[in-house]
């Protein structure tokens, strides 16, 4: 266990993450208006480049990426999620 290094360097940093992951979607999207036909590109360029900077963290953790876009239209965003590890 100890070529793990500390439990500090293990730690998972939300601040960090959350910093590099708002890095990501600044620019990829920018300030682009949304167009539908865009939507599909943006979203696979976001989840690409958050989990390859995830990966870098080196941390021991399985992550998943999730993103979703949609028109501020007033609408709901229905949604559901369950994994099995």
């Amino acid at each position: 266990m100890d070529d793990l290094g500390s439990s500090e360097e293990l730690a998972f940093t939300p601040e960090q993450v959350e910093s590099m992951l708002y890095q990501v979607i600044t620019q990829v999207i920018g300030q682009s208006v949304y167009d539908d036909a865009k939507v599909a590109q943006w979203v696979d360029e976001i989840n690409d480049r958050c989990m390859e900077m995830l990966v870098e963290l080196t941390k021991p953790f399985k992550y998943t990426v999730t993103t979703f876009i949609m028109q501020r239209n007033g609408a709901g965003l229905p949604s559901s999620h369950s994994c099995f590890w």
